[in-house]
């Protein structure tokens, strides 16, 4: 009886050591394999990526990036048009993760800025497979107004 326990838990030992091997290898393989992937990057594009950013770059910036395939057939107009609706959800977003109460005559009001003040920019863009546009509403002071626009709950 004592042999057939000693195999039973010779088995199970067997089981649980080839388990945790197998699974450290793949750990150790996807550990490299990422660390492959962060050399191939180019500082450049690291860089670029950083100014990549949405939203508030400033009090007196707000950005919007667009990015599409270069074989898209969409156009600058099509690309203000999309930038103008994300701006404009992008505000009233912001607003309401500052529980403020955004109602009709605020929306307006934000609709308004995004139309009169916003302006788009095609950025030269290292990779030749996307095109990148910047919507960018620049005004003086735009976080603090856009924010004086709702009151707080």
């Amino acid at each position: 009886m004592k042999s057939k326990k000693w195999k039973r838990t010779l088995i199970i030992a067997m089981f649980i050591f080839i388990t945790l091997v197998y699974c450290k290898q793949a750990r150790r393989t996807d550990h490299i394999s990422a660390n492959e992937n962060a050399e191939k990057l180019d500082f450049t594009e690291v860089l670029e990526e950083e100014f990549r950013k949405e939203g508030f770059i400033s009090p007196n910036i707000f950005r919007v990036v667009i990015i599409e395939p270069v074989d898209s057939s969409s156009t600058r107009d099509y690309a203000q048009e999309t930038a103008k609706k994300r701006a404009f959800l992008m505000l009233k977003k912001h607003l309401l993760s500052e529980n403020r109460i955004v109602n009709q005559n605020v929306e307006a009001t934000i609709l308004g800025i995004v139309e009169h003040n916003g302006t788009v920019t095609k950025v030269d863009d290292m990779k030749k497979t996307r095109n990148v546009y910047f919507f960018e509403i620049k005004k003086e002071g735009i976080k603090q107004h856009i924010e004086s626009l709702a009151p707080k709950r």
